[in-house]
């Protein structure tokens, strides 16, 4: 389902972010970017789609082992306007 019709029609739909130009002079940037649960956690099929579409995901892994130090992020504030 998520191949054959979810994916074909965002990519005909979802503006990209980002110009063609923009897109061809760096080749981190995605086209856009899929949030996922962790029940579709497949690292092959993410990175079947960033090579094919550059399409970037968003999601998590259960029962992680190798954890981020708490001394690598900062607090921001955010201010709704």
């Amino acid at each position: 389902m998520l191949k054959k019709e979810i994916l074909p029609t965002l990519l005909k739909e979802i503006l990209s972010k980002y110009s063609g130009q923009e897109l061809k002079a760096d080749a981190d940037l995605p086209r856009f970017t899929i949030v996922f649960d962790r029940e579709a956690y497949n690292p092959v099929f993410f990175q079947e789609i960033w090579d094919k579409y550059r399409i970037a995901v968003i999601t998590y892994r259960k029962n992680v082992k190798n954890k981020w130090d708490e001394s690598d992020f900062d607090e921001h504030k955010v201010y709704i306007v």
